[in-house]
């Protein structure tokens, strides 16, 4: 490496970074070209969702409940129910001056850069005691994160998942604060509001994700409250709670409303037929067998699995922290990596059917491969292990590198995305009503 830039390690780190997101991301760089859905159908509610929104917050509406133009023109209250932080990014870019496209494709690219940062640095907090530059492990969870299968299909298959795309980068900020609220001196002040920002923005990013999400983040709490034993004292819920009380009172202009008024919605379909949960479980067909990941979309055919590189990546991590722990005092952290990734892929399966039919909440989730995306977290962060082999150097770097270009390399074969090419004067509130009219998709939604 240039001396250049082994002195000057945050830049180093970022440069690294920005090149390696720059590669998982090179088809949201082409101006007017929307990414399609792979199965045809989805990406235009993009371009109505933040149309709207930025029409109703030039009216003065803040926060945004309805979509003014929809429904043939009646309005549709869509942002009452569907969690909108991800939108009002897009939304914001539009008003800042970036048309329709750009705009999508800036919170896009937004929500890779915010989601790799958060893992690097939560790969670098818990698998590397001295690092004053560029840290392997946090390099290695960062791109095993960014490339996971599940958190590319979000942009590149399914078209219109920006919220859950969003949700994805949420997953380690919220880890990230509440690492350093039990380590602040003081559960007051900067520590407990961070912490409550993150778990608020995740609410308010993907409500379904939120609730995905939340048994997880208790879980970790809970391991670390274990691992501090009477050390933690009473303190622990002084901090905990409070966080989590202050993130849902942060969301509650949203979720609030949206429990409230369930009644006045028609919430049958979104639990039946195709959406019903017992028809996506995962068994045999979890991983695919292909090294290079296989995004197609038809019959007998579906992304929504777990990539062969991908596995192969974590349990490697997985054992090389198994192997080092005598000699690391992170066992907690380790635990609740198996744990998750344990328990996530066991809700994707059909021996999870008894706690889908039994749960109140869990079956407006409807896929249960959306547990895929806690499984890419707990995933990266086992491959993050891998620089935690015993007597490998803390600054091994290449090897890392090494790692990472195979996993770029296997998650973008066989990318292929397709795009919608449009021009502003394509995007109008006459041009979507049209849309709807054509496909019947009212609001934006099926």
């Amino acid at each position: 490496m240039p001396r250049f830039l082994r002195d000057r390690p945050r830049l180093t780190t970022a440069l690294v970074l920005a090149a390696l997101i720059g590669l998982a991301t090179w088809p949201l760089w082409q101006p007017g070209a929307l990414i399609n859905t792979r199965g045809g159908g989805d990406s235009p509610f993009l371009l109505q969702r933040t149309q709207q929104l930025a029409a109703a917050l030039r009216d003065g509406h803040f926060p945004a409940r309805w979509m003014p133009d929809a429904a043939y023109g009646y309005g549709y209250p869509f942002f009452n129910f569907y969690a909108p932080l991800s939108i009002y990014v897009a939304a914001g870019f539009h008003l800042l001056g970036l048309g329709l496209v750009g705009a999508i494709q800036a919170a896009q690219l937004a929500g890779f850069a915010v989601a790799g940062w958060g893992a690097y640095n939560l790969g670098r907090r818990w698998w590397t005691d001295v690092e004053p530059g560029p840290s392997p492990a946090g390099l290695l969870a960062a791109v095993a994160y960014t490339t996971a299968p599940f958190h590319l299909v979000n942009v590149y298959v399914r078209g219109d998942s920006l919220a859950e795309f969003w949700a994805m980068a949420f997953y380690p900020l919220t880890l990230l604060a509440a690492d350093h609220l039990l380590a602040a001196k003081r559960p007051v002040g900067a520590p407990l509001a961070v912490f409550a920002l993150a778990y608020g923005g995740l609410v308010l990013s993907h409500n379904i994700s939120a609730l995905l999400f939340s048994p997880f983040l208790l879980l970790y709490l809970l391991l670390r409250r274990r691992a501090a034993g009477d050390a933690a004292g009473p303190g622990w819920l002084v901090r905990v709670g409070p966080g989590l009380a202050l993130g849902l009172i942060l969301s509650a202009w949203f979720w609030l409303p949206a429990l409230a008024e369930r009644s006045l919605a028609q919430l049958e379909p979104v639990t039946s037929g195709y959406f019903f949960y017992g028809n996506h479980f995962r068994s045999d067909d979890l991983v695919q067998g292909e090294l290079l990941f296989d995004y197609d979309v038809e019959a007998g055919r579906d992304p929504f699995r777990l990539g062969l590189a991908q596995t192969l990546a974590a349990a490697g991590g997985l054992l090389a922290l198994v192997m080092s722990r005598g000699s690391r005092p992170d066992g907690d952290r380790r635990l609740f990596i198996g744990l998750a990734l344990a328990g996530a892929l066991f809700m994707i399966t059909p021996l999870s059917r008894p706690v889908w039919d039994n749960l109140p909440l869990l079956p407006f989730t409807q896929f249960p491969w959306r547990f895929l995306s806690i499984a890419a977290l707990a995933g990266a962060l086992a491959t993050g292990g891998l620089a935690a082999l015993p007597g490998r150097p803390p600054r091994a770097l290449w090897p890392a590198l090494a790692v990472s270009a195979a996993l770029l390399a296997t998650a973008l074969g066989d990318l292929r995305p397709d795009t919608l090419r449009l021009e502003a004067t394509d995007v109008t509130p006459e041009r979507l009503a049209q849309y709807e009219w054509f496909t019947g998709n009212i609001g934006s939604t099926v």
